[in-house]
């Protein structure tokens, strides 16, 4: 970030004024919410695919994996087959799907910034260009979060926070990964705290959203043909509105920081 610019200072439509510097977590928190309920059906059509291709190979392809028994001390193995499949569900995820979820983020942007969602086809053909670079940045971030908690975790906090503007740079801004993350670290240098708790908030509504699938886990009953489409359909579902709501976040999080630097 060329630091001779003069701040921006055109806040969100319709966020509260942070104040001087600061990102108030909480209320761009409840801003986020806001903006993703009333874009959801938008912003959820385009995590769509990618959520409801995801399990269905697990359910199709490796059910083991996608439903394995909840008693640890039986008999488990994981047929080589199924091992086939999920190395073919990390490389869709490394390529449509980080195409998508860089097309939610510019998506998200725009109702942010602009009050309403960009749809469909324009959010992907938006977005396209800006894949390798979000692609790249999500390795490097994720690298250096698992490096970073490898290390007594206190390092892996620290990255994932200092780091985590970078993320909705890549794919919104035209620039490369070791820029997106150089200028995302500019963006939180001295609201260190202030985006750990933005973060921190997010993850707790992201584990609130995780709850029905958790639920279903234990109380539906192992290996019965119904169970695996029930578990199917929640899947979708929260993976759906966790997307949403965090890269909603992101993004959000990214232009606050931007326009209070």
């Amino acid at each position: 970030m060329d630091e001779d610019l003069p701040p921006r200072r055109v806040l969100l439509p319709g966020a509260p004024d942070p104040g001087e510097h600061g990102i108030g977590a909480y209320p761009l928190l409840l801003h986020v919410i806001a903006v993703a309920a009333r874009n959801f059906p938008t912003l959820a059509l385009i995590q769509l695919p990618t959520a409801a291709a995801t399990s269905l190979i697990l359910l199709l392809g490796a059910p083991s994996i996608a439903d394995p028994p909840m008693d640890r001390t039986a008999s488990y193995q994981v047929p080589a087959n199924e091992w086939l499949v999920m190395a073919g569900l990390v490389l869709f995820l490394l390529s449509f799907g980080a195409w998508s979820s860089a097309a939610l983020v510019r998506s998200a942007h725009a109702a942010l910034t602009e009050g309403r969602a960009l749809p469909f086809a324009r959010a992907f053909g938006a977005a396209v260009e800006r894949v390798p670079s979000y692609l790249a940045t999500q390795f490097l971030y994720g690298l250096m979060a698992g490096l970073g908690a490898c290390a007594c975790l206190l390092p892996g906090l620290w990255a994932i926070t200092a780091f985590a503007p970078g993320l909705a740079r890549a794919a919104i801004r035209p620039v490369g990964p070791i820029q997106a993350l150089r200028e995302g670290r500019a963006l939180t240098r001295g609201r260190f705290w202030s985006v750990a708790g933005f973060l921190a908030l997010e993850l707790i509504i992201v584990y609130t959203l995780s709850i029905p699938l958790f639920v279903a886990s234990f109380v539906l009953p192992h290996g019965e043909p119904g169970t695996h489409w029930v578990k199917m359909l929640l899947n979708i579902a929260c993976g759906v509105v966790i997307a949403v709501v965090q890269l909603t976040g992101y993004a959000a999080l990214h232009e606050r920081l931007e326009e209070t630097a």
